[in-house]
């Protein structure tokens, strides 16, 4: 195939070459702008040429080189332009890393004096954050109480104890039970003979009523063994079954309403060593509350103590289990019946204890409170104040926390204490993201 003539637009070098698709300026290496001569208008050839051409039509001196070569020498000749700033761009990107390192570990370890914080800094955290863990509060034992501290301390938790000593029914009188006779021999069609409800009003007034009194006068353990002894009821019949089918079921309403009474006293008398601790916690309250009204902080502080002591005693399930003092001896007398529930009543359901927990919420806010007030308790927490301080100093967020946690009073240094402990958890937690 015949050569033919082009013009690169491009460079303005003309050459000859075989036509083909796609042709290569030997001058500039573009393809795009490789035109056939005689497709070119006369005006873009004039353009084209070289100042040389456009003053002469003689031949130029043309030196012509393999087109992958050319392309090698133009990358070698960039690399050796810029390698004498290679050395400096890599030096200067390793100095922006190390500095960026060392920035991220100076983040919250900085040091300064143990009176203030202002030289700390945490980036990843607010200007409002870093005031809170630039912040030192200054406790003085002889302070007046703050406001919070007093409302604390005026508070009064009401103690409503479990006792109940009260009867379940009225006790009655003679005259009920001469009635109550009448209208079981009305219903059963069967009178008691004179001589036998004589012995039933006998014992009715020489047990029955005198346990009301007894009862009245505090003394359950007597009031419960007079009504128990007024159930040795006497005999009807020879004839045991006579005896039950006749008198006892006809003196049922009877029965039945003094072993009520019975087992109500000896819940009581099992209550009783609770009922005693409730009494003395109640009591044990109240000498706390004179004490902090007079600003006794010692005093207060170890009465507190005793509250908690009796507090948990109470919470101690083993003491609500226990047992009725033992029946008098005419308890053997009575029908083996109505002693089978007797003997059930000697262990009854475990007592309710007071409610407790309203008591024990109070008396541990105020133990903060005056405790505080002490100058032992005061210098410790001071301590940790102080320890968590310079941790924080030192880049250790971590200690810090387990060292602010440990702060319960006084008051204003527990609550700034808790206010850095969520700051310094925050800054934990954003760590990952600043690495």
């Amino acid at each position: 195939m015949p050569a033919r003539r082009y013009v690169c637009t491009h460079c303005g070098r003309k050459f000859e070459a075989e036509e083909r698709e796609t042709l290569e300026c030997p001058g500039c290496f573009w393809s795009s702008t490789v035109k056939r001569e005689e497709d070119v208008p006369a005006s873009a050839k004039a353009a084209s040429l070289s100042p040389l051409e456009t003053s002469q039509e003689k031949p130029a001196f043309k030196m012509s080189f393999p087109p992958g070569l050319l392309k090698i020498l133009a990358v070698l000749t960039v690399m050796v332009l810029t390698l004498p700033f290679a050395g400096k761009v890599v030096e200067r990107f390793q100095q922006e890393i190390e500095l960026s390192r060392q920035n991220r570990k100076k983040q919250i370890a900085v040091k300064g004096p143990a009176s203030a914080l202002s030289e700390n800094s945490l980036p990843v955290l607010s200007e409002e954050d870093q005031a809170v863990l630039n912040r030192v509060i200054h406790i003085d034992e002889n302070r007046a109480l703050s406001d919070s501290e007093s409302e604390i301390l005026k508070v009064r938790v009401p103690f409503h104890t479990g006792i109940s000593e009260n009867l379940p029914s009225q006790v009655w009188t003679l005259e009920n039970f001469k009635e109550m006779i009448k209208e079981q021999e009305r219903f059963y069609k069967v009178p008691l003979p004179g001589s036998y409800k004589g012995k039933l009003e006998k014992l009715f007034e020489e047990k029955y009523l005198l346990a009301e009194e007894a009862f009245r006068s505090g003394d359950l353990v007597k009031a419960r063994n007079l009504w128990v002894e007024a159930l040795a009821l006497p005999q009807y019949s020879k004839d045991l079954s006579r005896h039950r089918g006749v008198a006892l079921t006809m003196l049922r309403p009877f029965i039945n309403d003094t072993l009520s009474k019975i087992g109500a006293i000896n819940s009581s008398l099992v209550e009783k060593n609770i009922r005693e601790k409730e009494k003395k916690l109640s009591e044990s309250y109240a000498q706390m509350a004179k004490l902090i009204d007079a600003k006794s902080w010692q005093e207060a502080s170890a009465q507190i103590l005793e509250i908690e002591k009796l507090i948990q005693e109470l919470e101690n399930p083993r003491l609500a289990a226990g047992q009725a003092p033992a029946y008098p001896s005419e308890f053997a007398k009575v029908d083996d019946g109505i002693k089978a529930t007797l003997a059930e009543m000697l262990s009854p359901a475990p007592p309710a204890v007071a409610d407790l927990a309203p008591m024990k919420q109070d008396i541990q806010t105020k133990r903060k409170v005056v405790e505080s007030f002490q100058p032992e308790v005061l210098e410790a927490s001071a301590a940790l104040y102080e320890e968590a301080l310079d941790l924080i100093r030192e880049g250790n967020p971590e200690g810090a926390i387990k060292k602010l946690k440990q702060i319960e009073s006084p008051l204003a240094l527990a609550e700034d204490a808790k206010e850095k402990v969520e700051i310094l958890k925050k800054y934990e937690r954003n760590q990952p993201a600043a690495k």
